[in-house]
């Protein structure tokens, strides 16, 4: 293991000497979303990591069945890796490479294992590394960290407004575990804190795991703070097989006119600071606790840049089919002119009922040029989702900021 390796914005720094185990520096470990956001490439993100999210819980759960389905593929003593004072030693049997795959290299893309939250109805698939690839579509294992059930810190890394999104409510006691097709790993939650970025991460002599991302755990933005979970090793045991996973909802769509999409609707074609994600409504845990809330932003994004750029360029027909009941004078300040900065950074709020998105509002203060009433608005286009999955714009208002 080198001295030195380097991912996203951050360092992860490896020492070691001959009475400490090794450190490890949590240096931007987490703060995925405000990096893709940085990099301009949220939007594609936000499909892909829906698709491959929901399809790595589907493999993972294959491999677990099929480790069941076969007797010998979970071959070796199961027992208590924290009363033995180390990792389960069962040996790998010689017909299968299904038994505890984390303590290879990953090299297919498929998840190393799960990573469960019971008390959150959290599900994650895990793969191995902290690169783009790996944190767009699942929690990363910092590969300096140690593998659950082995001797030291095992760190898991995650979007804040994903699979981390309520992890401040994990309370001592909880139990975090993590699935691999022959052994399940319990720990239990010991503590939690909000840490500066940078902040170290010691190994133990012990198993142990930390949770980490970005706080608050609603930004959608750059922070410099950090939210990390502690837990200890309680108990290694078979694993056994799991219920299905739920199909995933319904994805909403916008139907923007082709020659408006082909100008770009994305993040990457549209320079706005985002704020805060907030959820209302009564979202179901399992909706929560997936890509479901990054998602369905992607499309509220999607329909407020279109209905933007249709006022600014004046084009009527695009404006109806975005906002059939809205009416054009509702965007007089914009109209044929254009928003030449955000005073405050565009906060999202999405509305949720179970795992059905009700629609979505987002606000901001903005400043206009080149209309017919320019000046500084405060602005909210709210939308609503039809029961067919279209998210259209059912109100835009603009209010200048001095009344």
């Amino acid at each position: 293991m080198g001295p030195e390796s380097g991912y996203w914005g951050g360092r992860l720094k490896i020492k070691g000497s001959p009475q400490t185990h090794l450190m490890v520096v949590a240096a931007s470990i987490a703060c995925i979303v405000a990096g893709i956001v940085i990099v301009a490439q949220l939007g594609w993100f936000l499909h892909d990591s829906s698709v491959h999210g929901t399809a790595l819980i589907h493999r993972a759960h294959r491999a677990i069945a099929a480790a069941a389905a076969d007797g010998a593929a979970c071959l070796g003593p199961v027992g208590d890796a924290a009363a033995a004072g180390g990792p389960d030693r069962g040996p790998p049997s010689p017909r299968t490479t299904t038994q505890d795959r984390s303590t290879t290299p990953d090299r297919s893309g498929t998840p190393r294992g799960l990573l469960e939250a019971p008390s959150l109805g959290l599900v994650a698939p895990v793969r191995e590394g902290a690169s783009d690839s790996v944190l767009n579509d699942a929690v990363g294992h910092i590969p300096a960290s140690a593998w659950p059930g082995h001797p030291g810190t095992s760190v898991f890394s995650a979007h804040d407004v994903t699979w981390f999104s309520r992890i401040e409510g994990l309370m001592p006691g909880d139990e975090i575990r993590y699935v691999t097709p022959c052994r399940t790993y319990t720990y239990r939650v010991t503590s939690h804190r909000v840490v500066p970025a940078g902040y170290a991460v010691y190994n133990t002599a012990i198993p142990s795991m930390v949770l980490d991302t970005c706080y608050p755990l609603d930004a959608l933005y750059l922070t410099n703070a950090r939210y990390l979970v502690y837990a200890t090793l309680a108990v290694t045991s078979p694993t056994s097989l799991l219920p299905p996973p739920r199909a995933s909802p319904v994805s909403l769509t916008v139907p923007a006119p082709r020659a408006l999409a082909a100008q770009g609707l994305g993040l990457e074609q549209n320079e706005v600071p985002l704020g805060r994600l907030h959820l209302a409504g009564a979202p179901s845990p399992a909706w929560r606790e997936t890509n479901a809330p990054l998602r369905t932003e992607a499309a509220a994004l999607t329909a407020y840049f279109g209905v933007i750029r249709s006022a600014e360029q004046g084009k009527r027909i695009w404006w109806e089919d975005l906002a059939p009941s809205v009416p054009q004078p509702s965007a007089t300040g914009l109209w044929e002119g254009e928003i030449t900065g955000y005073d405050t950074r565009l906060d999202v709020t999405l509305r949720v009922q179970g795992d059905r998105t009700l629609g979505a509002t987002l606000t901001a203060e903005v400043t206009t040029a080149g209309s017919g009433q320019p000046g500084t608005y405060d602005i909210t286009v709210t939308e609503t989702a039809t029961a067919t999955g279209r998210l259209l714009v059912s109100k835009f208002a603009m209010w200048p900021e001095s009344s």
